[in-house]
């Protein structure tokens, strides 16, 4: 059964990106855009969707920004589709 609760997404994305840097290294402004987004998940009590949703619509800039330099198309499709999985679930 799939869990859709957004803390299990993003641990979900975490272990994407940590496979993507696996295979090529991806700029550390990914990883601590992920770790930003965290951090407000588990951390935060208050506004934690509107942190939450703020650093992920960062990390999918950042992603988008590293298309075709560090990422591939796939990479990047997939990091940011997950990403928007995130992100409706916290609407």
């Amino acid at each position: 059964m799939l869990d859709f609760h957004p803390e299990y997404m993003i641990k979900d994305l975490l272990q994407s990106v940590i496979s993507i840097n696996n295979q090529a290294a991806i700029s550390n402004s990914v990883d601590e855009k992920l770790d930003r987004v965290l951090f407000a998940l588990e951390y935060l009590n208050e506004k934690i969707d509107i942190l939450t949703v703020h650093h992920l619509k960062a990390f999918k800039q950042v992603v988008n920004n590293q298309r075709t330099r560090n990422l591939d198309e796939a990479q990047a499709n997939l990091l940011v589709q997950q990403a928007d999985s995130i992100l409706s679930q916290l609407a």
